[in-house]
This record gives structure tokens, C-alpha cells and sequence, in this order.
């Protein structure tokens, strides 16, 4: 069972920050109850103003400790008008714990968790339908954290804002990865002042030689910082997709994009330490993007969504669990679409009834995810296995922290082909054909890939196929999927493999590459087969019926 370590910064006096953490643990605590393949662990420390109030600090090196060694944080709310403009601040907390966990990115994604709620947007209708962008800002260079000089009574004041070209690429390559993920891939816009500052002058020329030299194949196109301020809101469609800006510009254009959707009180952000393939840890801090309220906090009618939909990021970015993040947005635009709504969008519930409806509401989604039968035996784990019939020197499943992962046992060379081979020889459908028949070359550089059947039966043959003396490569057999690696893959490298669907364009393999069109796994990372996932990709249609 795979257990993570949250550590949560529920801000005891820093106004709402309790209330809507509250909601959040519900969510959590609601996936425990209805899953046996992960658990949570919570510890509690104080920022911001609680911590001030507490030791004076607005960030002890205990609750630092913590957060870095945690597998995420969550955070509520942190300021207030007690704790003003004086030397020890709330925001110095916030500010340390970035730097210190070393969140680079934070992503503040714009869209509306219903589509119900486009009429509650200050935009017009026709305007603001449809927008879905994702800003990524660097979260830990730039003028926030470059030297300054404060007003000593001369009437002079300093900030400077440094940038160093590995801050730049680094955050270039989240927001591309982020593109990548989407089906289909998203365009990367970039937001700068190039006209005017030397910093932005060298942001512009890094980004576009990393997307030039590493990401050909996206979309990139660059915007003046008060240019895409107006179109965000003349035709905020006209961004969809990454936007990646500096510290600066991110904090003023994210502020800008949250009141589309029609409240503070609807939008998460994640602040992660890495890029979130599967490869490795990320750490990050989830937290809604709104502030403390202390104007309504304590009333019961502050909006919990964005917290909510912050703990659905932590599960996808953090814990790689795509399936529960995708349960927890159902459950979130559900309830809204039934009515039960806060204040500030037009409801009339509180800030525990909304939370409460959305946990129900996951818990009965979650129960209704058919639970797997393969050859019939489940592991100890709690996971079910699969058969590969008499090449095990091959390859191997070995248990992961979402389910199991199949490796290659063997040293690879480029051009060589994985092949599914279904035991039971199934009918091809169409589709099924139309892969066996079109290029199987393997186009993306970080893995390989491994279709099979929908309809195939959980017993499985590999084999690894070599190219003959001609150049060409064995005839396949019935049932038989080749997919060449266009790289050379080492002993122990994590294979991703992938469902065909008749929506999937076998021209670009990548197009399910967001799970919805029948990706097993990140595209990159290991092919995670938890029993929901088998439930959903390895039975065929007269067992799920009887399920």
C-alpha cells in the first residue's frame, strides 16, 4: 500500500486557513476510506502569523524540516491586518519555505470547475467560455528574491530583479512538460518586457532556444507582459494552454486570470520542487490561491473549491495518481451542477456542507470503479498481477507506489520492438489493424511504448523483436502490436505502454498521453497498474458487464 507523508499548515490564526484545510482532509481522508491501495499521514505545524504568535517566527526551522522531507505540503491561508507591514511577517514564512523546498514552479491553472459557473464570470459569456490555461510561474528567482534597499530616510528605495539562464530553462522545461501532458499537446505562450529589461531580453532568448532545441514539436509563441494583461481579458481563450513568466509578472498576471472564473474562491496552485514525470520525488505546496479573508472568515461561508481542486493537484503531481485527481474534479463539478454552492457563486451553503457533499459525492464515484478479476489472484499488496508467459528474462512487473510497473530486465538498442501478443489470439478490431499496418517508429525521446487490444485477455506474451539482415522486422502474428524505441533503454528503465482507442490519432501516438483516450501511464514514467486501471484497461466488455 503505497502511504504518504502530508505536512499541513493549517494557519490556527490566520483567519479562514483552518477552515477551508478542513475540507481538504475531508477529501483525503474520503479517498482512504474508499481505497485500499493508499493512505495518508498527517503532521500539523504552524507559518505565517500562528507561528509568529507562537514563537515569533514566521517560520521555525522545525516546520522547515518537515515540509522538505514530506511528500507535500498543504497550506491554508496565511496574513492578516494583526500582523501588518512590521519586520516579522507572515509572508516572510511563505517566502522562506519556497526557497528553502526549492518550488520552483508554481501553477495556477485558469478554467471553470463547471460549466454552470461561466455566468458568474465578471466577462461576458461568449468572451470567457471555454478558457483553459495554465500559468507557470517561476516561483523562486527574480526581483522577490534579489538585493534590495529600503528607504533609510534619504527618499530612496531599491529592488533588482537578477535572473540566471538555468533559472530560465529550468522552469522552460515544467512548462513544456505541462504542454506535453495535454491531448492534444498545448502551445507554450511566454510573457516577458523584452522591449524594456535586460532580464526579459534574456528570458525571451533562453526560452526560445530550450522549445527550439528540446520541444520542436510545440507551439510557442512570446507576449509583452501589458499586452497579454489585455488580451486575458478581451479574449482569454486566445491564451489557452502554458503561459510561463517570471516571479513578478506571474504574481500580477495569475491575480489578474483569477477573477474569470467569478471567485478567489475557485482556483488551486501547485509550487513544485520538480518536474512531476514519475521519474522522482516532487514535493510541493498545494494551496488555494486566495488569502486569508479575514473580512468572512470564521462565518462558515468562505469557498472551499479551490482547496479542494489544490488537494486534486497534490494527487496528481505529487502522489501521481491521475485516476483519484480526475474523482475528485467529478466530484467537485457534481456538486456544484447540483446547486450546492457558497455565497460568492451564487449558493447558499456553508464552507463544511460544500465539503461534505464533494467528499460524499467522491466516495460514492469511487465505489462505483468496478474492482478487477485478473487470473484471478490479487498480491499481497493488495494489487493484481499479469502474466508474462515464458520471457520473464525479459522484462518484470515490480510494485511501484500506485500498483505495478513493468521494467526491462535486458539492455535495449534503439530501433528494437516491444510486442504485446495476446494469449488468446483475439479478433483485431479496425483500429487494432490500422496500428499493425501504419509507422511504428517511436517518435518521443523518454520512453518506449507497448500497445495492446482493448480486447485482449490479461494474459500476455513480450518479445523483444531485432531488426533481420533486410532492415525489416518480423511479420506480426495475430493480435500483435510492434512499436519500436527510438533510444536505447538499460537494464531496469520503467516501459510505458498504452490502450488503443479509436480516438486516439495513431500518427501521434502521444494524443492519450493525458489519460482520457486510454494511457496507462505518464508518457515518460513507469506504466502504474493499479486494480481500478486493470479494471478499466485490461478486461474486456463481458467482464465488466458482469462486474
Amino acid at each position: 500500500m503505497a502511504s504518504y507523508n502530508i505536512v499541513v499548515f493549517a494557519g490556527k490564526c490566520d483567519h479562514c486557513g483552518p477552515e477551508v484545510t478542513a475540507e481538504g482532509l475531508k477529501i483525503l481522508r474520503a479517498i482512504e476510506k474508499s481505497s485500499n491501495d493508499i493512505k495518508f499521514s498527517f503532521q500539523e505545524h504552524n507559518l505565517g502569523g500562528a507561528s509568529i504568535d507562537a514563537t515569533g517566527e514566521p517560520l521555525t526551522d522545525e516546520a522547515l524540516n518537515a515540509a522538505k522531507n514530506a511528500d507535500a505540503v498543504l497550506l491554508g491561508a496565511i496574513g492578516g491586518p494583526k500582523w501588518g507591514t512590521g519586520k516579522v511577517r507572515p509572508e516572510q514564512g511563505i517566502l522562506k519555505l519556497r526557497k528553502e523546498m526549492g518550488t520552483y514552479g508554481n501553477l495556477r491553472p485558469c478554467f471553470f470547475a463547471s460549466e454552470s459557473l461561466v455566468e458568474q464570470s465578471p466577462l461576458k459569456a461568449e468572451v470567457c467560455k471555454g478558457t483553459n490555461f495554465n500559468i507557470v510561474r517561476e516561483l523562486t528567482g527574480g526581483i522577490y528574491f534579489g538585493e534590495r534597499k529600503e528607504d533609510d530616510g534619504s527618499g530612496h528605495a531599491l529592488d533588482t530583479e537578477p535572473y540566471s539562464r538555468q533559472e530560465i530553462e529550468r522552469v522552460t522545461r515544467l512548462a513544456a512538460y505541462l504542454a506535453l501532458a495535454e491531448d492534444p499537446p498545448a502551445p507554450v505562450w511566454s510573457l516577458d518586457k523584452a522591449n524594456v529589461m535586460a532580464t526579459s531580453r534574456l528570458w525571451r532568448k533562453t526560452v526560445t532556444e530550450v522549445m527550439e532545441k528540446e520541444f520542436p514539436q510545440l507551439k510557442l509563441g512570446h507576449h509583452l507582459i501589458d499586452s497579454a494583461a489585455m488580451l486575458m481579458v478581451k479574449n482569454p481563450r486566445a491564451l489557452n494552454g502554458v503561459i510561463v513568466t517570471s516571479n513578478l509578472f506571474g504574481d500580477i498576471i495569475s491575480d489578474e486570470a483569477s477573477v474569470i472564473p467569478g471567485s478567489l474562491g475557485l482556483l488551486p496552485s501547485a509550487s513544485l520542487t520538480a518536474n512531476p514525470d514519475g521519474k522522482g520525488k516532487c514535493n510541493g505546496i498545494y494551496e488555494p490561491i486566495h488569502g486569508s479573508a479575514p473580512d468572512i472568515s470564521g462565518q462558515g461561508v468562505v469557498n472551499p473549491v479551490a482547496m479542494l481542486l489544490s488537494v486534486s493537484m497534490m494527487l496528481k503531481y505529487s502522489f501521481q495518481r491521475l485516476d483519484l485527481s480526475q474523482k475528485v474534479d467529478e466530484a467537485v463539478k457534481n456538486v456544484i451542477d447540483k446547486g450546492i454552492r457558497t455565497k460568492d457563486i451564487g449558493g447558499s451553503a456553508s464552507t463544511s456542507e460544500v465539503g461534505d457533499a464533494v467528499a460524499k459525492e467522491l466516495e460514492a464515484l469511487l465505489k462505483r470503479s468496478p474492482s478487477a478479476l485478473v487470473n484471478g489472484n490479487a498480491t499481497p499488496e493488495g494489487y493484481y498481477s499479469l502474466s508474462i508467459n515464458g520471457l520473464e528474462d525479459k522484462a518484470e512487473y515490480r510494485h511501484g507506489p500506485a500498483g505495478l510497473s513493468l521494467h526491462s530486465k535486458v539492455d535495449l538498442k534503439p530501433g528494437e520492438h516491444f510486442c504485446y501478443i495476446t494469449a488468446h489470439n483475439p479478433v483485431p478490431s479496425p483500429n487494432w489493424r490500422t496500428i499493425q499496418t501504419s509507422e511504428t517508429t517511436h517518435t518521443e525521446p523518454q520512453s518506449a511504448l507497448l500497445c495492446m487490444n482493448h480486447s485482449c485477455a490479461p494474459s500476455v506474451e513480450l518479445h523483444v523483436y531485432a531488426p533481420n539482415a533486410t532492415g525489416q522486422y518480423p511479420e506480426a502474428r495475430a493480435g500483435e502490436v510492434r512499436v519500436a524505441s527510438n533510444r536505447g533503454l538499460k537494464t531496469g528503465d520503467a516501459l510505458t505502454f498504452f490502450y488503443p482507442s479509436t480516438e486516439l490519432a495513431m500518427d501521434r501516438p502521444f494524443a492519450c498521453s493525458c489519460g482520457e483516450k486510454g494511457c496507462l501511464g505518464q508518457v515518460s514514467g513507469a506504466t502504474h497498474l493499479s486494480k481500478d486501471v486493470l479494471a478499466r484497461y485490461f478486461i474486456n466488455d463481458h467482464v465488466k458487464q458482469a462486474l
